[in-house]
């Protein structure tokens, strides 16, 4: 899809190459989110600080949810995966 659409991606499984917490505050910023927790899936729900939701991510980052596309200024979470048309 997004090929079709003349955009360049890079493929990252999150288990075998989890994202650092550097990486996460990175995405985090170029995300349209208030709070990290919206980065979380939706069954897990957290009201803690922003730092102990990239804390929970970088310990299990299987809470990430995916897909996510991000650009060199922007990301968004692909659900559904037109959105990073």
């Amino acid at each position: 899809m997004l090929a079709d659409a003349g955009r360049d991606a890079e493929y990252r499984h999150y288990i075998d190459q989890p994202p650092t917490l550097a990486e996460l505050q990175d995405l985090f910023s170029k995300l349209d989110i208030a709070h990290p927790s919206q980065m979380m899936r939706s069954d897990f729900t957290v009201s803690d600080t922003p730092e102990s939701c990239l804390s929970a991510i970088v310990d299990n980052p299987s809470l990430l949810q995916r897909p996510i596309y991000i650009d060199s200024t922007k990301a968004v979470i692909a659900r559904p995966p037109e959105l990073a048309l």
